[in-house]
């Protein structure tokens, strides 16, 4: 079908369900996701599927019943007067009859789902944006101070344009139509200040601090707020703490990570200390908050008990070594042992 495949299937989606289009077209949107007039104009005339329908080896081509039922869905919008309110739209008998046909033809048009979902991993790029919304996170991350979580800006920076899709898609009509105007805004800023971050003879502890980083960190938080991410539960805080966890649980490891410095990684007892300490801190919201509404009350009492017992570790003149071999660090490995065993580490799929 010679027409924008993506941006028919996006304006299809739309039309097909009630509840995505009061989330497009009525609810308060910072990010510009249009309007009913928008979404039929994308259809009939953006995607040139207008076009496609007055020719007359359409229905050879693409089938009697599609042929039918495109001429019928174009018919229908032509009924709908533009000068209505959303609500008023909605509640047209004719939307009913708009929302069945929408819902026929992406079942012949797009049997295996279709659009965008199919070629943008949103989980990578719900991941990119996290790594690069917090500067302590890339401070961790970035310094190989997380055991098995070393990452770099440029591997960031390839994941979320390379990797995920998003790169090839974000400037194209369908990513505005679903996502909106604004996401796509913030994406194209987004892609433009990562190039221009200096990486020849950069180091990435040197990348940090720079004042484009500011901006960087800005616009990523912004985007993990967009549509672009919505319903990602966000786990890399999680996914630190367990790493440590796993670490902390384990003699062996602790030995490989904070005195063989396992694949570069510079982690020590402190780091494991601080992300525990980092989970516990006694506030309102944040990190605390979030993981005793995620994995409940016994998750955090394991923490808490955790970090009373590394509370008591001495660090004063003692080097790394030397903690591990003390007897209250059987009683830290015993209890961090049992938080592996809760829905902390499979919420953060963590192995």
């Amino acid at each position: 079908m010679n027409f924008d495949c993506n941006l028919g299937h996006c304006c299809l989606r739309i039309l097909a369900d009630r509840r995505t289009q009061e989330r497009h077209w009525t609810e308060q949107d910072l990010y510009g996701r249009g309007s009913f007039t928008e979404v039929r104009c994308a259809l009939l005339e953006d995607s040139e599927l207008g076009k496609e329908l007055q020719k007359e080896k359409f229905s050879l081509v693409h089938g009697q019943e599609i042929a039918a039922l495109l001429g019928r869905l174009h018919a229908l919008l032509e009924r709908v007067p533009p000068d209505l309110t959303a609500p008023e739209i909605m509640a047209m008998p004719v939307m009913r009859e708009v929302m069945s046909t929408a819902r026929r033809l992406l079942a012949l048009l797009f049997p295996g789902g279709g659009g965008l979902g199919m070629f943008m991993n949103r989980n990578t790029i719900a991941g990119c944006l996290e790594s690069l919304a917090g500067r302590r996170e890339q401070e961790l991350l970035w310094s190989g101070r997380v055991p098995g979580m070393i990452g770099l800006f440029v591997e960031d920076q390839c994941m979320l344009f390379g990797d995920s899709g998003l790169g090839i898609y974000y400037d194209t009509p369908a990513f505005a139509l679903w996502y909106g105007t604004e996401t796509a805004r913030l994406t194209s800023l987004l892609d433009s200040l990562m190039m221009r971050v200096p990486q020849d003879g950069v180091s990435d502890a040197e990348i940090i601090p720079l004042p484009i980083m500011d901006e960087v960190r800005a616009i990523a938080r912004q985007l993990l707020e967009s549509p672009l991410c919505a319903g990602h539960r966000r786990t890399l805080r999680g996914g630190i703490l367990c790493s440590h966890l796993r670490v902390l649980a384990d003699r062996r490891e602790q030995e490989n990570w904070w005195l063989e410095r396992k694949d570069g990684g510079i982690c020590t007892f402190a780091d494991a200390r601080e992300a525990v300490f980092e989970a516990t801190e006694k506030k309102g919201s944040g990190s605390r908050g979030d993981l005793q509404r995620y994995y409940g009350a016994e998750t955090m009492e394991l923490l808490n008990t955790l970090r009373s017992l590394l509370d008591q570790v001495p660090q004063d003149g003692v080097c790394d070594a030397e903690i591990i071999l003390l007897p209250i660090m059987d009683e830290v490995r015993t209890v961090a042992a049992r938080l592996r065993r809760t829905g902390l580490y499979a919420e953060c799929g963590i192995p």
